[in-house]
């Protein structure tokens, strides 16, 4: 007898709602795995494609963040990353948005 599992995220992009998945391409980042979540983002290990090929850590708004007040956060929090350079503080090589419009960095 074969026994079906119901995949949450399968069915929620049948639905047509946008959720990132390993193997996933996001502007020139192709996501490898899921590192880790808080409270209105996602990380994601991810290997930039071009114009150089390394690992990098890509944060994206959750579906449902997007709101005028988290994207300011974020962008806010982006370009503050983006003038530190300290050892112990992730740097900010790209920022973009994903084809639904969710900000990432």
């Amino acid at each position: 007898m074969a026994t079906s599992t119901f995949n949450p995220l399968a069915q929620t992009r049948m639905q047509g709602v946008p959720l990132e998945m390993s193997g996933d391409v996001i502007g020139r980042y192709k996501l490898l795995q899921k590192l880790g979540e808080g409270g209105c983002g996602t990380v994601y290990m991810a290997e930039q494609q071009d114009p150089v090929i390394r690992r990098v850590a890509l944060k994206v708004i959750k579906l449902g963040m997007d709101t005028k007040e988290v994207v300011a956060r974020f962008e806010a929090e982006r370009q503050a990353l983006a003038l530190m350079d300290h050892p112990n503080i992730a740097r900010v090589f790209d920022g973009g948005a994903t084809d639904s419009g969710r900000p990432f960095s």
